[in-house]
Formats: C-alpha cells, sequence, structure tokens
C-alpha cells in the first residue's frame, strides 16, 4: 500500500449547499507529492501530479429500517494473534467444538454442558509466579455454556439452561519460564467456578484426581505480533448442591484457543439514484468479530434494478464477489467476504394476526414445562374451531367486555402464549421494551389495582410457523404465576406504528355458568362455585374416552375427569368478592367493579341437584366464614359417594 505524507488540497468556489462543483488539487509550492511504501516509509518514485473531485448533484434518502446480510468464509480456527506472548492469552477464548460436550452422569440426573467458552480475565491481570523453569499463571476466568438436565424429577425430559460461571483458575506451563516462543507442555492445575443454573446454584473444578493436560505453541509473527495455538484436555467436577456432591465428567474435554468474536456487520450506503433504472454500489466493507476489525481493499460490487425512489422492498441489492480481509497490520487473514445482501425498508407494516392461548405443560404438549414442538397442539381453539363457539377461547380486546371465551379454567394458569406476526425481519427476537405485561383484575389498567407481571422465562421466535405462513412469537410462563386475574400484554414490535393491547384471563376450575347440556358464555360473572364441582363429578373423562383440549371440566388439561378435577373445583372456589371480574378495559372504570352484581337469571328455570346450588350461593354471602367450611365437608361427603 503506497500513502502520501503530505495533505492534498482540493479546493472550488462553491454556489450551493451542500456543493456541486469539481474541485481541483492545487500543487504545493515544493511540487507534485511522492508516494511512500507504508510499511516502511520508502520513496516509492510516483507522484502525485493532478487530482480532481465533482461532487455532482447531492440527494439524501433516508431509510427507517434496512437489513443487511454478508456471507464469510472464515477458516478453521487456529489459535489467536496477539501481541502480548504471555500466558493465558487473554486475546483468546478456549471453545469445544460443535460436537464435543462436557458430560455428567449422577444417580438421578444427567447433565451435559455445551458450547463451552472459557475466557481468561485480563483485568485484574494474571499473576505469574515461576518453580524452577516452569511457569505457573494464576487468574480470574469466565465460563458460559448449555447445560442440558435431564433427571427423573423432571420425567426423563431434556430441559436447557444457559449457564454462567466464574472463578480461579491456575494452569502450569512446563519449561516457559524466560521464553516468549516455542511449544510448552501446559497442564490446568486447579479451576474452581460458580454460577447459577435455572435458580440452583452451580459449581465446576478441576478434577482433584485426574490430570487436565494440554499443549501451547508460540509463534513470533514479526511486527510485534503472536501466534498462540493452546489446547487443553479438561476433566471436571460438577456440584449443584453447594459442594456436597460431586459429579465427575466421564472423559475428558478439549477446548481449544480462538479468537474470539461474532460479525457485526453495519455498512453504510451512499445515496441511491432516481427513478427506475439499473444502479449499483461499489461499497467497501469494514467488519468487526468481537472488537478485532477487518477490512476489504476491494469493493464489492452491489448492483440491482431499482423501481422506486428511494428503494424500496424488492429493490435488493446484491454481490457475489469473492473479497479478501485484511487486519490492521494490513496482512491477509484467509477470510473471505463471499456474498453481501441488502434491502432498504424491508418492513412496510407489522401486524399481529394471532393472539392464542396455550396449556403449556399439560398433556397436549406432552407435559413438557420448555418449548416445545408440540406446544402448537397445545393451544386453545378459537371459536370458529372449537366443538362448539361457546367453548372457544379468543383475547378480550379494548372496547369489548369479557366473557367465556376470554379466560380460561386451567388450574395452572396463564402459562402460556402465542403471538402470530406478520412483517417481521429475518431473525427478529423482541427486546423487553417491545413486550409489556401488566396483571389486573379491574378495568381500569393504569389504576393502582394494576402492576407489571415477572417477564416469560421463555421467549422464542419460530420463522413462518404461524397462521398464514407468519412468525410465531412463543411466551412461556411457569405455573401458578398467573392465576386468577387478568393479563395484559401491549406489544409494539419493530416496524408497528401503534401498540397492538390485548388480554387474556384465568379463573382456575371455572366451567361457564354451565347448567344441564353444554356450558353457556357467561354475561354475570366468573365466579367458582359447587356448581363447578358437581359439573366435573358429573362428566366424567377416562382413558377410554379422552377429554379434548376443548372440554370445559377437565381443568388441569390431562385429559382425564376424575377425583382431582373435582378438588380443583372445590379448594378454587371464589365469591364476589375475589373472584374473577368480567372486564370493560377501555371504558369501565375501576370503581364499577365494586357496584353491587346482576341477578343470577341463569338459575331460572333449573331443578334437581344443581338447584341447591345456587340456593347456597346467596346464603354464601351472608355467613362467608362458615359455609366454606361447610361446602368442603359437603364436597367430601360426595366424593365418598361418587365410585
Amino acid at each position: 500500500m503506497l500513502v502520501n505524507d503530505q495533505p492534498l488540497r482540493i479546493q472550488a468556489v462553491i454556489s450551493e449547499k451542500p456543493p456541486i462543483a469539481r474541485y481541483f488539487h492545487i500543487l504545493p509550492p515544493a511540487g507534485p507529492i511522492e508516494l511512500l511504501d507504508a510499511a516502511t516509509g520508502a520513496p516509492s518514485d510516483m507522484f502525485i501530479v493532478r487530482a480532481e473531485h465533482y461532487t455532482g448533484f447531492v440527494e439524501i434518502d433516508e431509510f427507517r429500517n434496512t437489513v443487511a446480510e454478508i456471507e464469510l468464509e472464515i477458516p478453521t480456527p487456529t489459535g489467536a494473534t496477539t501481541d502480548d506472548p504471555s500466558l493465558p492469552p487473554t486475546d483468546g477464548v478456549y471453545l469445544t467444538a460443535a460436537d464435543v460436550h462436557a458430560k455428567f452422569s449422577g444417580d438421578d440426573l444427567a447433565i451435559i454442558l455445551k458450547n463451552i467458552r472459557h475466557r481468561p480475565f485480563a483485568d485484574p491481570p494474571p499473576q505469574i509466579t515461576f518453580v524452577g523453569e516452569d511457569e505457573i499463571e494464576s487468574f480470574d476466568s469466565s465460563l458460559t455454556a448449555t447445560a442440558v438436565v435431564t433427571s427423573i424429577e423432571l420425567g426423563l425430559v431434556a430441559v436447557e439452561f444457559p449457564v454462567e460461571l466464574t472463578g480461579p483458575v491456575t494452569t502450569l506451563a512446563s519449561g516457559k519460564r524466560g521464553n516468549t516462543t516455542g511449544t510448552f507442555q501446559t497442564e490446568m492445575v486447579s479451576m474452581s467456578l460458580t454460577g447459577d443454573l435455572g435458580g440452583l446454584p452451580i459449581e465446576i473444578r478441576e478434577s482433584p484426581q485426574m490430570s487436565s493436560l494440554g499443549a501451547t505453541t508460540i509463534t513470533d509473527l514479526g511486527g510485534g505480533l503472536y501466534q498462540i495455538d493452546s489446547f487443553f484436555d479438561v476433566f471436571t467436577e460438577i456440584s449443584i448442591d453447594g459442594s456436597g456432591t460431586w459429579i465427575p465428567s466421564t472423559e475428558a474435554t478439549r477446548v481449544e484457543l480462538v479468537q474470539p468474536g461474532v460479525a457485526v456487520i453495519s455498512p453504510e450506503l451512499p445515496p441511491f439514484a432516481a427513478g427506475q433504472a439499473g444502479s449499483f454500489f461499489d461499497v467497501f466493507f469494514e467488519i468487526d468479530l468481537g472488537g478485532v476489525k477487518y477490512y476489504a481493499r476491494d469493493p464489492s460490487h452491489m448492483s440491482t434494478v431499482i423501481t422506486h425512489k428511494p428503494p424500496a422492498p424488492g429493490d435488493v441489492y446484491q454481490s457475489t464477489d469473492r473479497i479478501q480481509l485484511y487486519d490492521a497490520a494490513d496482512q491477509a487473514t484467509g477470510m473471505f467476504i463471499t456474498a453481501a445482501r441488502h434491502e432498504p425498508n424491508p418492513l412496510t407494516t407489522t401486524e399481529i394476526v394471532g393472539r392464542q392461548i396455550f396449556y403449556n405443560n399439560s398433556a397436549f404438549d406432552g407435559n413438557t414445562p420448555g418449548p416445545d414442538p408440540m406446544d402448537d397442539q397445545a393451544i386453545a381453539p378459537d371459536p370458529s374451531t372449537a366443538t362448539d363457539p361457546s367453548l372457544g377461547k379468543e383475547a378480550l380486546l379494548p372496547g369489548e367486555t369479557a366473557d367465556f371465551q376470554n379466560y380460561t379454567s386451567y388450574s395452572k394458569g396463564i402459562n402460556g402464549l402465542m403471538i402470530d406476526v406478520d412483517g417481521l425481519p429475518p431473525g427478529y427476537v423482541p427486546t423487553t421494551g417491545e413486550l409489556q405485561f401488566m396483571v389486573g383484575n379491574d378495568s381500569d389498567p393504569s389504576g393502582p389495582g394494576w402492576s407489571p407481571v415477572p417477564l416469560p422465562w421463555s421467549v422464542e421466535v419460530y420463522a413462518g410457523e404461524g397462521d398464514g405462513g407468519s412468525d410465531r412469537i412463543s411466551l412461556i410462563w411457569g405455573d401458578g404465576e398467573i392465576r386468577n386475574e387478568w393479563l395484559q400484554v401491549t406489544a409494539q414490535l419493530a416496524g408497528m406504528d401503534q401498540p397492538d393491547v390485548f388480554y387474556w384471563g384465568n379463573a382456575p376450575a371455572e366451567a361457564g355458568d354451565s347448567m344441564g347440556g353444554l356450558p353457556t358464555t357467561s354475561t354475570t360473572d366468573a365466579r367458582v362455585t359447587t356448581a363447578d364441582l358437581l359439573l366435573a363429578r358429573n362428566n366424567p373423562r377416562a382413558f377410554l374416552n379422552p377429554a379434548g383440549i376443548d372440554f370445559p371440566y377437565d381443568f388441569d388439561h390431562d385429559q382425564r375427569v376424575n377425583t382431582i378435577d373435582v378438588l380443583l373445583a372445590r379448594n378454587n372456589q371464589t365469591s364476589f368478592f375475589n373472584d374473577l371480574k368480567l372486564i370493560s378495559p377501555s371504558s369501565a372504570p375501576a370503581g364499577d367493579m365494586a357496584a353491587a352484581p346482576a341477578e343470577e337469571t341463569s338459575q331460572q328455570g333449573q331443578a334437581g341437584e344443581l338447584a341447591w346450588v345456587y340456593e347456597a350461593e346467596r346464603l354464601r354471602a351472608s355467613n362467608r366464614s362458615s359455609s366454606n367450611d361447610d361446602a368442603k365437608r359437603a364436597v367430601d361427603l360426595l366424593l365418598t359417594l361418587w365410585q
């Protein structure tokens, strides 16, 4: 590369702002400017004698959203490049290969750690001591991985947790003292890392019985840079009970040193040409890989035929040029840009097209607490697909008044939602501010009766798996976190001009004011009474005739209606004071919820064993303290008669 060590003065008289003029290079008094070799500073015998720059017509186009995609060809990692030959190499990270895991097997559980990244901390700096010719390095480090836990208590279902641990490590390099280059036999002498595994403390240590050996080679690349190639075969032990029990790994886990980094690419493209025409840009990319910058000497020729001014969705600039990347020392890296794509304004509108609730951790999704492809089978059908429209479920929207179709009777509460969205950008994952959640039980969500709910512990985006090919966002809360109340969801995702607000309610064991036949949509209350208990008792389902997903008396959604559902109705009875309110979130003020309830007309004309239930409900309001105990005794008696 050739450079000039004197500036070029380019000047003109401009008459417009921004300028539309021709700029000429003005020679300095000393004459032409000689170009120098960038690496050595030596003269090249080449000179700049004239320079000209014409600005042309300037148009600035701004785009709200763009998507840039660049494919990189990166060779297999072989160590790290650094300007410090000291060990440990704090410019690198030790990784496991894609098919290499740390495996631990105990009496009632198995743990696999995959995607392990172990990195020494540069601050505080490692402490170096010597024993003879050997060098001992003591330092703090962090380890991140994905833990796959399988246990008997989980029903042998594999559950994944992200883990991050920190703690001290000591390594030994044989014969390293006083040497900055060479190959050294290494050993991880000790490691003690602590962190969190799904709410439980987790500890990992280097095995006290087995030696964790490796090797490190340091090569002088010149120019103050060194190449370090290093690996360890590490025997570890894991504990999740506070060091009470240590489970050894079944074999050594190999970790190898690589240069850390994830591609973060944000090219800026110049203004676009006007009208419908062939269009191209020769773009010089600079790419950041984990804080290390690489650049392309040659441009990627990105071209298309534009059909809008400025370009709009469909006007996609692409390049298939294979462009070498260079590092800060101007050395070829062996990495190449092999393709580049740029689409201005890929989002026209982002629209929520589906708001669904599903019974997570039920028989319909295989009783899996985490996200799973079977979750789609646990979605409550909407009124158009339910066995009876009154049994279907749909979200409550602002301006509507709640009824039986807007809340579930699931005993585990609201623990799973699906949001289907059209127009999300590729690879999109919603951020904390784009999805907000409140819980309450009155018609004034802005009032003191509403409060934030814990964020879902799982948020997954399934591209193209929603209704009509939309993207599906899956949200999962813990069982029982949201019960007997309303959940307000406010979504303002990328590309949405206005937030989308909707509500789901939960009244455990509430069957929908059924009287004799199918449930009828409740227009009076969502109260759980002895009537719900009797309806569960009188509509049993067993192995030979399992309950469907919209069967209203299967409160725990295990496809059976039995004593458990009867007990759920008994133990979740509510009154006017604590039942789920049938809210009207956009119009009814919170104070209206304290008004006297409407007369219960649904009881009229009912006879037989349910008639006394509604009479008992009237009496309960005047004598609640004793009637609760009486109801439980009555249920116990009924259960002894139900064979």
